[in-house]
């Protein structure tokens, strides 16, 4: 299942997490389709297609309700 999340850049450091926000997702057990950096939100909007398996989420990262309209419906920027 694909849906969109908000990493607060800021809620992240505060937490003490310092590591890139891809690369903590990733960890976290995130399968990242596409991505799209939010300056003036200080936030990073992530596309994933493996929501069904997240269970639990930081306090930094949020579900969002509504698709991001930034991502085009069948746009990949995975790496192949």
């Amino acid at each position: 299942m694909v849906k969109d999340y908000r990493f607060d850049l800021i809620g992240a450091y505060l937490a003490g997490n310092k590591d890139h926000p891809q690369i903590e997702m990733e960890k976290l057990g995130f399968n990242i389709i596409n991505w799209e950096g939010v300056p003036i939100a200080d936030c990073i909007i992530v596309r994933i297609d493996n929501a069904e398996e997240i269970k639990e989420l930081p306090e930094y990262i949020d579900e969002l309700n509504e698709p991001y309209f930034g991502f085009k419906e069948q746009e990949d920027v995975s790496s192949d």
